[in-house]
């Protein structure tokens, strides 16, 4: 979370942003702007189109919205080479598209404050089976799920550079860390896991200042493969199935009509009684259709290119009306066609032959 000061501003964007001010119809989008990303229910409702996009494309994701507990402090490695900052995708555009925050190198020395947070979403820690040493001694092997954020430029209380990462137990994993052993393997865990996630590294020395949290957590999403893949549905399918339906339902309503009159007289009626009705999407036609008149040429335009060069208006007879095009370009208008798969295209040095199945011919010839 960017600090106070960590907030930079040109005079002329604070002029600019005084003169907006002043004007009504901006300051009523900025509050309404205001209003609306802190308002708790837009949130949530941003969570769950979020979700259900994911959710569409076959994953499952769950919020992170992390609580501080407590910050452990140390320092990058003298090994640590010097390298820009890896900041979350976001966080890296603001920084990119404007001055309002700036982007630091890591190097060693640098101050590194690791939050300790918790959140129900973070499954907890396992204590699993006991490995048996040389000495018949027994020890402890623990299973601890954590969740990590990207890092982030901060400042400390001297003013000075500090990066700050977000790293996330279960609240039962941190109740454990009532222990000073247990607390001791967490913050271990936390160490190596933005060593190993962000190929950093670290002094293993720490403190623990007297801080709940360094800053405000950033919240995360944990990803996950969804077990039942939903297959979304082609237009081809779609229309096969539109097809299919009408003509179930005709099949039925043929079925349940009592009257005895001739094909061409029951056509006269159904057409005359569609007039009061909505029209199918998609309706089975009886008899023939010529298919030949449904296809169309279609509108295209046929521009010249070339360069101009000087030597096209001396008075020389060698260069004279020298108008032949370098290149053509060829804009043919298609509105019926859906994708360019049904388009069969064929250009040769003298002619150009287009058809697009059903819908549209067209041929050109260049001589």
């Amino acid at each position: 979370m960017m600090g106070s000061d960590d907030f930079k501003i040109t005079r002329e964007e604070l002029n600019k942003f005084k003169e907006a001010m002043k004007k009504d119809e901006f300051k009523k989008l900025f509050f309404d702007y205001l209003d609306e990303i802190s308002d708790p229910q837009n949130r949530q409702k941003y969570e769950e189109e979020i979700a259900l996009l994911e959710k569409e494309r076959g994953n499952n994701i769950r919020w992170v919205k992390p609580e501080g507990q407590f910050v452990v402090k140390t320092k990058y490695d003298k090994n640590q080479v010097k390298t820009p900052l890896i900041q979350s995708p976001q966080r890296q555009k603001t920084i990119d598209q404007t001055n309002s925050i700036s982007s630091i190198d890591i190097k060693p020395g640098l101050k590194v404050f690791i939050n300790i947070c918790q959140s129900s979403e973070i499954k907890d820690a396992l204590l699993q089976k006991s490995n048996v040493t040389k000495n018949n001694s027994r020890g402890q092997s623990w299973s601890i799920p954590y969740s990590l954020t990207y890092g982030r430029n901060d400042k400390d209380k001297a003013n000075n550079d500090c990066v700050v990462y977000d790293c996330i137990f279960s609240p039962n994993t941190i109740r454990l860390a009532s222990n000073y052993r247990f607390k001791e393997l967490i913050i271990t865990t936390a160490i190596e896991g933005v060593e190993r996630q962000f190929n950093v590294k670290l002094e293993k020395k720490y403190k623990i200042p007297k801080m709940k949290c360094k800053g405000t957590p950033q919240a995360t999403v944990i990803r996950e493969k969804s077990g039942t893949e939903q297959k979304e549905e082609t237009s081809k399918e779609f229309i096969e199935r539109l097809y299919n339906e009408n003509k179930n339902k005709a099949a039925a309503s043929n079925n349940s009509t009592k009257s005895s009159k001739s094909t061409t007289d029951n056509k006269v009626i159904n057409k005359a009684s569609s007039e009061n009705k909505k029209k199918p999407l998609i309706e089975e036609i009886d008899g023939e259709v010529e298919y030949s008149n449904l296809i169309e040429t279609p509108k295209y335009k046929i521009v010249h290119r070339g360069e101009i060069q000087i030597s096209n208006y001396v008075n020389n007879r060698q260069y004279a009306n020298n108008s032949r095009p370098s290149s053509l370009l060829i804009t043919i208008e298609l509105p019926k066609m859906i994708s360019q798969s049904e388009a069969d295209l064929e250009i040769t040095e003298n002619t150009l032959d287009l058809i697009v199945k059903d819908k549209y011919k067209l041929n050109i010839s260049f001589l």
